[in-house]
Order: structure tokens, then C-alpha cells, then sequence
């Protein structure tokens, strides 16, 4: 009790720590919410980032790869057609229009015009032959009189490579003023060389119909570094010497990132093997994250409903673990302050509820305890109180005890010189013996008698009893047959009833009769006679129905007087018998006792017999008691003294008692202090 009592001192002393289990229980939620969800969000986000702009620079290299191969095809199918007129013309035969520039040969003429019919997209179409005469369709557009196309770097450079067709690099076209690219070949026979221009505008459409993301672009560079096409550079303009571009011409192909303007940016670039212009798609890395951000806010979102779910399912567990908790702690202060009434309200079945239940029974098991200590402290105290008193009862006697066996020492010495009498009066105690001894002969001899007589007074009266017994049961069987009688008058009763309602209604019956036989007049004669005769014998019946009627009343009277009568006799009898079954009971007693006392008389005159001889050992045995009482004066002398040794203890165990008292009130106190 006391180490409860210094535990229960002790948790009150407790200092409350921040890390208490609601803390902790939150901690840990926002540990387990929060940051695994703030990293899913980080991580989705730089996820999406990185697969956006793999998609983007994926994308832009497919644009760029497309683009070039639409270039290939296109140049190829240009070259092609140029193959096809270098191969079809035969420029023998040309002549000079009015001695100008301008050539005339109308099957030549008639192949130009007939190709710019089918291809509308080609500016022109034109030959120029070695003569330095020019022919070209539609020939609206006109040339510079001092044109000269062999001096031409499409010219030149087709006479060169004379079985493969050629594309120049872009430049401005002289007739429309326009930047073109010039596709050509040497005619077959040698004198000349066949070509087309295809404006530049045309795969410009195509470059910018191409978009990578949403400020991202294509343009285009040729094998000299000017922009053939560029949104914001002008066509033909050299590009500045920049590490992008630096980069581009690098490599055939491939992709990088760069700083431009202050803003990042990644390209992606091939290299046409036709024209050797390199065609770079740029895309900014700011539309990567713009593409990203969205997935950021729908992880956001999510990450802020996981939180509310979360924080409200935080709070529906903290509810329903720190309440409980909350009311075992309650109650634990309430135990250490000793109140050990109340319990708490068990109404789930997890492990809260079996703390619950562990907590009502170890408080039950407590309040038993205390029960039992306390009970046990009452009974010590009582037990303790009553020790004192006995040891101080049993000091007091010892003290008794020891002044009386300095009596009795001095009394023993006595009874050694009374001994001597004592033996003398045993002699005469020895004559009278013979006398009692021939007393109780005679007495046994009347005992006998009486138990004689008080049998056969017992056998009489057995007999009475069983003839009281008989009568008792023949008036009642004759209460029964008065009881019968009474009830058959009722009936019969019931009966004249029946008998005089009969006789009521054939009097009616008559008198309707009469009634009807005076209507019927002569004929109905004989038929009122008849119902007269019925009237008078009616009437009859009813007078000695009253007649039996009375009688029937004057029985019952009478019977009822007789069961009045019978019940008080049966009484009577009842009250003979239980008397004489009483003076039964007492004869048996008698008759029980002075069997008893024949027996006691029988068993005194034994024993006076047997006094009467022992009378003369007695007088022996006194002389014994004499040496006896010579021993016993000397070991009174010895317990004097051991006696005085037990009042020294038994004040020694009274002091124990005492403390036993205080520690006993000491308990009590302690227990006092709980409720329950």
C-alpha cells in the first residue's frame, strides 16, 4: 500500500511532455500525409516536366525530320522534272529574236509553256543556251536586256555536273524580284542547260505551317549560313555568329540547349543531304513547365482534398483515441485521489475498449482489495484491541495466579493435616453407602411396579384414541351424507319451481283454452269442460307444489340447524381426540421416564454396592493423597515462580499489542482515503 501510494505521488509529479500521444498521433499523420505527398506532387510535377519536354524535343525532331524529308521529296520530284526537260530538249535550232538575248525555238518553246501549265507552284521555267540565249515561261517576266545566263552560278555550276541535276543556293530572282531557289541540269545534247525556279515562299508556308509547342519554330539555313526562311529575320540575311549556330553547323544532326535573349531554349536540327540547308526547330524550356503546371495544380489539389480528407480523418482518430484516453485519465487522477466509485462506459471492442475493460477490472480488482484490506484492517484492529485487553486481562490474572499459588501453597498444607479427617469421616461415608445401597433395592422394587401399572394405563389409553379416532371419522362421513341431503333439497327445490312455472302456464294455457271454447260456442262445449277439469287440476298442482314447497324448507331449515350441529360435534370430537392422544403422548412419556428411572434406581443401587467396597480403597488411597499433597505443595512453589516469568511476558506482549493497535489505526487511515 505504501508503494502504491508513492506511485500515485509520483505520476502526480510527472512533468506533461510536448510529445504527448496527440502530438505524436499528429506528427505522425503530417509525417505520413503531408510528406509523401508533397513528394508525390514534386515528383509527378518534375515527372510531367521531363516527359513534356521528351515529348517536346521528340516532337520537334519528328517536325524537323518530316519537314526535311517534305523538302526531299519536293526537290527530288523538282529534280526530276528538270532530269526530264534536260533529257526532252534539243536547243539546235535556237535563234535570236530581233538580235537580243531572247531565243525563239517553239518546240522548246511549247516543252516550257506546257510545264508551267502543270505546275503553277514554279515561278518559272526557262533554258539558256550556250549561245547565251535565254528562252523562259510565263515570258512575262523579263529579264535585264544585258542578261546573260551563262554567267549565271546555276548555269555554271549545272555545265559542271552535267548528268545530275543541281539546286543553287537561295538568292533573289532578277525577273521577279523574289528569292528563289534555281533547280537545273545540261540538256542532253550539251548546249544548254534546262532549269525552274521555286520560290522560296512556298516552303516558307510549309516551314511556318509547322509549330513546336506554341512559340516554338522551324527556320532555315543554307550551307552558307543565311536564313532562307526565319520569323523574324530577314530572308537571304546572314546569320550571326552565335554558339547555336556554331552548334548547327557542328554536326549533320542532333539537338541542344542554349541561352537566347536571356530566355532557355532547346534545338533540334538535320541536315537536307539534297541542298545541305540545315532545318532547326526551337522550342522554349518556359513552355515545358507552362505544360507541366497544370499537372502541378491537379497534384495540388488533390494533395489539398488528401489533406482535408486527411485532417478530418486525423481528427475523427484523435477524437476517438484521445476522448477515451482523456476519460482513463480523468479517472486515474480520480483513483489517485482515492475515488475508486466510477467506471468507464465500455462501448467498442478495439483496443481502446479493451483498455477500457482492463481499466474497470483492475479497478474493481483495486476496490476488492480494498475491501478485503480494508476489512482485514478492522478485524486487526479489533484483534489488535482485543490481544491488548487479553494480554492485560491475562497480566492481571497471572498476577492473580501467582498470589493464589502462594495460597494454594499455603492452603496444600493444610489439606495435608485435614487429609487425616478426612480419612476418619471415610469410614463412616462407608456404612451409610450400605444403607442407601439396601434404600435403592427397595426402591427399584416400586420403580418396577409403576412401570407395570403405566403400561397398562398406556395400552388403555391407545385404545380410547383409536376409538375417539373412529368416531371422529363416522361423524364426519355422516357431516358428508347431511351435506348430500342439503344439497338434494336444493334441487328438489329447483324442482317445484319447475313443477309450479308448469302448473302458471297450463293454468294460462286453460284459461286461453276457455276462451277459445266460449268463441267457439256449442261446439267448443265439451273442449271448455275439459279445460276447466285442466284449471282446477293446475291450481291443484301448484297449492301442493307451495305445500312441498314449505316442507322442502322446514328440511332445509332443520338440515341446516343438524350441519350446524354436526360441524360443533365434530369439533367436539376433534378437540376428545387431540386430548386423548395427548394423554397418550403423556402416558408414553411416563412410561419413557419411569423406564428411566427403574434404570437410574437399578444403576444407583449398583453403584452403592460398588461405593460400599470401594470405600475401603478410598481410606488407602487418602493416605496417598497425603504423601501427594506433600509433592504438590513444593511444585506450587516452583509454578509461583515460572507464573511470575508469564507476567513479565504478557507485559511484553501487551506493549506489541499496543503498536499492533497504532499500525492497525494507521491502516485505516490510508484506507479512509479512497471511495469505494
Amino acid at each position: 500500500m505504501k508503494r502504491l501510494t508513492n506511485q500515485l505521488m509520483k505520476s502526480k509529479k510527472t512533468k506533461k511532455s510536448f510529445l504527448n500521444v496527440k502530438n505524436r498521433l499528429i506528427l505522425a499523420f503530417l509525417v505520413v500525409l503531408i510528406g509523401p505527398t508533397f513528394f508525390l506532387a514534386w515528383s509527378s510535377y518534375n515527372t510531367a516536366k521531363k516527359t513534356v519536354d521528351e515529348h517536346m524535343i521528340q516532337a520537334a525532331e519528328s517536325n524537323v525530320k518530316l519537314l526535311n524529308n517534305v523538302f526531299s521529296q519536293f526537290i527530288t520530284a523538282k529534280q526530276l522534272d528538270v532530269s526530264g526537260l534536260a533529257s526532252s530538249m534539243e536547243l539546235q535550232g535556237t535563234t535570236s529574236i530581233d538580235g537580243g538575248n531572247i531565243g525563239s525555238n517553239p518546240q522548246v518553246r511549247k516543252q516550257l509553256e506546257n510545264y508551267k501549265a502543270v505546275h503553277p507552284e514554279i515561278e518559272q521555267v526557262y533554258v539558256g543556251a550556250e549561245s547565251g540565249l535565254f528562252m523562259n515561261a510565263p515570258d512575262s517576266l523579263k529579264n535585264p536586256p544585258d542578261y546573260d545566263p551563262r554567267t549565271r552560278p546555276w548555269y555554271q555550276e549545272a555545265m559542271k555536273n552535267k548528268n545530275t541535276p543541281i539546286v543553287t543556293a537561295p538568292y533573289i530572282s532578277k525577273s521577279s524580284n523574289q528569292l528563289v531557289i534555281t533547280i537545273a541540269q545540261a540538256t542532253k545534247d550539251g548546249l544548254g542547260v534546262a532549269a525552274i525556279n521555286v520560290s522560296i515562299e512556298h516552303l516558307a508556308e510549309i516551314t511556318r505551317s509547322v509549330k513546336i509547342g506554341k512559340e516554338g519554330y522551324i527556320y532555315l539555313l543554307d550551307k552558307d549560313g543565311k536564313y532562307i526562311v526565319h520569323p523574324t529575320e530577314k530572308a537571304g540575311s546572314q546569320a550571326a555568329d552565335s554558339p547555336e549556330t556554331r552548334q548547327l553547323f557542328a554536326s549533320d544532326s542532333g539537338s541542344f540547349s542554349y541561352q537566347r535573349d536571356n530566355e532557355a531554349k532547346k534545338m533540334s536540327f538535320v541536315t537536307n543531304s539534297l541542298t545541305g540547308w540545315k532545318i532547326a526547330g526551337t522550342m522554349y524550356q518556359k513552355e515545358v513547365a507552362e505544360e507541366a503546371i497544370p499537372i502541378l495544380h491537379q497534384t495540388l489539389i488533390v494533395l489539398i482534398g488528401a489533406m482535408v480528407l486527411g485532417t478530418l480523418l486525423l481528427i475523427w482518430v484523435l477524437a476517438s483515441i484521445i476522448s477515451p484516453l482523456k476519460q482513463l485519465n480523468r479517472l486515474s487522477k480520480k483513483i489517485s485521489d482515492g475515488d475508486l466509485t466510477e467506471q468507464i462506459a465500455v462501448t467498442r471492442d478495439d483496443e481502446i475498449g479493451l483498455l477500457g475493460k482492463s481499466f474497470n477490472e483492475m479497478s474493481s480488482s483495486l476496490r476488492s482489495v480494498l475491501y478485503q484490506v480494508s476489512e482485514s484492517a478492522i478485524q486487526l484492529s479489533a484483534s489488535a484491541e482485543q490481544l491488548s485487553s487479553s494480554a492485560e486481562v491475562s497480566a492481571s490474572s497471572s498476577e492473580q495466579i501467582a498470589g493464589n499459588m502462594q495460597e494454594a501453597a499455603s492452603g496444600t498444607e493444610r489439606q495435608l493435616q485435614s487429609t487425616e479427617g478426612t480419612r476418619d469421616a471415610t469410614h463412616e461415608m462407608a456404612i451409610q453407602v450400605a444403607i442407601i445401597s439396601q434404600n435403592a433395592d427397595r426402591a427399584s422394587a416400586s420403580a418396577q411396579n409403576a412401570k407395570d401399572r403405566a403400561a397398562s394405563g398406556n395400552e388403555a389409553i391407545q385404545r380410547a384414541v383409536n376409538q375417539m379416532q373412529a368416531i371422529g371419522e363416522g361423524v364426519g362421513n355422516l357431516e358428508a351424507v347431511i351435506q348430500g341431503l342439503g344439497a338434494r333439497s336444493a334441487e328438489i327445490v329447483k324442482i317445484i319451481d319447475v313443477i309450479t312455472g308448469i302448473a302458471s302456464q297450463t293454468n294460462l294455457l286453460a284459461l286461453n283454452a276457455a276462451i277459445e271454447a266460449a268463441r267457439a260456442g256449442e261446439h267448443g262445449r265439451g273442449f271448455a269442460v275439459v279445460s276447466h277439469e285442466i284449471r282446477r287440476l293446475a291450481e291443484q298442482s301448484a297449492e301442493s307444489a307451495k305445500q312441498i314447497s314449505h316442507l322442502i324448507e322446514a328440511m332445509r331449515q332443520d338440515t341446516d340447524a343438524t350441519m350446524a350441529n354436526m360441524e360443533h360435534v365434530t369439533l367436539k370430537v376433534h378437540e376428545g381426540v387431540n386430548v386423548v392422544n395427548m394423554a397418550g403422548v403423556s402416558f408414553e412419556e411416563i412410561s419413557v421416564s419411569v423406564d428411566e428411572v427403574v434404570k437410574q434406581i437399578s444403576e444407583t443401587s449398583s453403584v452403592s454396592r460398588h461405593m460400599s467396597e470401594s470405600t475401603t480403597n478410598v481410606v488407602a488411597a487418602m493416605d496417598a493423597v497425603t504423601r501427594i499433597s506433600e509433592d504438590t505443595a513444593s511444585y506450587i512453589r516452583e509454578v509461583a515462580g515460572i507464573t511470575e516469568e508469564q507476567l513479565a511476558s504478557m507485559q511484553e506482549i501487551t506493549s506489541f499489542a499496543n503498536a499492533l493497535t497504532k499500525m492497525a489505526e494507521d491502516l485505516q487511515a490510508l484506507i479512509e482515503k479512497f471511495t469505494v
